[in-house]
């Protein structure tokens, strides 16, 4: 190998270990020291949450559930969407986990809302029933009237 040779792979070489000190230097480390931001994980013993759950058997019969964590004042309302309350209560600081049992077989037909709210969070549900048409069923030899109505929740 030529003497000029070898200065050109020395400089080849220098060159190259050079761009990868320099791009090594600009590399962010993560001292010890530094703040980080707190992460927090999402689950549902943490959180605030609410659910909804229709009885399979009679659809008008419904049960919430509400996850109260940090223990809010929890204010429960079902209305009448044109202003009518019909369920309103304030339910107790110190619960984290509260249930309920709705009826809403006995509402008339109409649009409602149904909200569970904190100071800090809330959750709705709208409601709408109908009462379709009047049936008969037969059971056991006896013929009973039956009002079918419908029942749709939506978010």
């Amino acid at each position: 190998m030529s003497k000029s040779t070898a200065m050109i792979l020395r400089g080849v070489v220098f060159s190259a270990l050079f761009s990868f000190v320099s791009q090594c230097a600009d590399a962010q480390f993560i001292s010890m020291n530094e703040p980080r931001r707190k992460e927090f994980k999402n689950t549902e013993k943490n959180t605030f949450n609410v659910a909804f759950i229709q009885d399979e058997k009679n659809p008008f019969s419904c049960k919430v559930i509400i996850n109260n964590p940090v223990s809010d004042d929890v204010k429960v309302y079902l209305r009448n969407r044109s202003q009518f309350n019909y369920l309103d209560q304030i339910l107790g600081k110190n619960d984290s986990r509260i249930a309920i049992n709705l009826d809403l077989s006995l509402l008339e037909d109409g649009e409602y809302t149904f909200v569970v709210k904190t100071d800090d969070h809330f959750f709705i549900k709208h409601i709408s029933l109908d009462t379709l048409d009047l049936s008969s069923i037969k059971s056991g030899g006896k013929e009973t009237m039956v009002l079918n109505r419908v029942l749709e929740i939506e978010d």
